[in-house]
């Protein structure tokens, strides 16, 4: 007798992957896949670069770049940046006044050291006009840094005081707002305080002297009735009362008579010497006849 289950008789039905259960509410069962995922395209926005904060003009000016060709080959130019140390400087009427700034020189040319890239030219102005090296005027420069002193200021010198510096490839320059107040003032005429002296020292004429009074006053050097300027071979320093005038490589030339003359707005001063070199080489004698 052969017995069969209900089980044994029932076919096998091919998998459908439906759930049996709940016949009514069934719900296909579908195994996600990256296949199945549909791709979705991206439509936002194009993406931006962040934009930095605006330059004012006067940097934009400044960091402008000029490309050059040398030697068949594109060099990058120099950038320029002048930067005064004041915004504004405040003076009474006869105070010596110094206006501050330094020159800087942002990218340097390929195989050329920062110390070597200082090959620019400063020149100081009045608003408009030029102020010349001289007098109550004195232009100084030590490396990047640049001063500009006015002795005795008047409320004739106060307003716009612009630095400019140029180069092979750019021109910078900034600004400073000079207010001068007009006072009364108890004034001194200037006075030498030690004369006019001479020496030679290492192969350099140096003359010396000291001047006091109020203003401050300023000196100038002459010889043969002829002012002095600093340069390179005649330097002037001043150090508080002491002025100092330094001839480098002096020879017979050098000699004669030399004057100083001290001047602020109540007066002047004058205080001379002699100069004879004692250090002469032998072939230079026949300069003296």
């Amino acid at each position: 007798m052969i017995t069969t289950s209900s089980q044994a008789i029932m076919k096998s039905e091919p998998s459908t992957g439906l759930s049996k259960t709940n016949s009514t509410n069934w719900k296909p069962s579908i195994t996600k896949t990256k296949e199945n995922i549909p791709k979705v395209k991206k439509t936002g926005c194009p993406t931006t670069t962040p934009q930095k904060h605006p330059i004012s003009p006067k940097k934009l000016q400044c960091q402008q770049r000029k490309r050059i060709r040398i030697g068949g080959s594109i060099h990058s130019s120099q950038d320029l940046m002048v930067t005064m140390n004041r915004e504004a400087v405040e003076a009474r009427s006869g105070e010596l006044v110094r206006i501050m700034c330094v020159v800087e020189t942002a990218k340097k040319l390929e195989n050329m050291k920062f110390s070597e890239s200082k090959n620019f030219s400063v020149k100081w102005y009045h608003g408009n006009e030029e102020l010349l090296n001289g007098g109550r005027i004195r232009a100084l420069s030590a490396g990047f840094r640049q001063c500009l002193e006015i002795f005795d200021c008047r409320t004739a010198d106060q307003g716009k005081i612009v630095c400019t510096a140029t180069n092979n490839f750019n021109i910078a320059s900034d600004t400073v707002l000079l207010n001068v107040r007009d006072e009364d003032i108890a004034a001194e005429e200037p006075r030498f305080i030690a004369p006019l002296t001479a020496d030679e020292i290492d192969g350099s004429l140096v003359l010396k002297c000291a001047v006091a009074g109020y203003p401050i006053p300023y000196l100038t050097f002459h010889r043969k009735n002829r002012c002095i300027n600093s340069n390179r071979k005649c330097v002037i320093k001043r150090e508080n009362e002491k002025w100092t005038l330094t001839l480098c490589d002096c020879n017979v030339d050098d000699e004669g008579r030399y004057m100083a003359a001290a001047r602020n707005r109540v007066g002047q001063t004058l205080s001379c010497c002699q100069v004879f070199l004692k250090n002469k080489l032998p072939e230079t004698y026949i300069a003296d006849v």
